[in-house]
């Protein structure tokens, strides 16, 4: 949670499917953190005549009541790279970097807050198989 603190581990599902004719993507996860149970959804759209992807995101303990929209792009390896902002008062905005990659078997989903000033830190990191 903070720099130097001890990483929290937990079991995490994801499912994908295609919704609104085939248009968009929705990704439900779960996990849990310190035993609670947490779940969130990412929302994937793609305007092929911009190459922008957007992204609106809720999870029950990152976001809270709040659904954060982020924007980014496609890339040619087939990862999605998108950026949102949190308020963090009584300083300036912070961001929120989601980057979900196929590498090998494997769907990747890191996760990195964005200082004010640009400094990225790795915050989640979840490596999915098919099941």
């Amino acid at each position: 949670m903070t720099p130097g603190e001890a990483e929290r581990v937990s079991e995490s599902r994801l499912s994908v499917a295609l919704v609104a004719g085939g248009k968009c993507a929705r990704v439900d996860y779960t996990w849990a953190d310190e035993g609670k149970a947490q779940d969130g959804v990412m929302l994937f759209g793609f305007d092929r005549d911009s190459g922008v992807v957007t992204m609106a995101w809720v999870d029950s303990w990152h976001t809270g009541e709040k659904v954060m929209v982020c924007s980014g792009a496609a890339k040619a390896d087939g990862s999605v790279d998108v950026l949102g902002h949190y308020a963090a008062p009584p300083g300036a905005d912070w961001g929120w970097r989601t980057l979900i990659s196929p590498e090998g078997e494997k769907l990747v989903v890191r996760m990195f807050n964005v200082s004010p000033e640009g400094m990225e830190a790795l915050a989640v990191e979840a490596e999915y198989r098919r099941g």
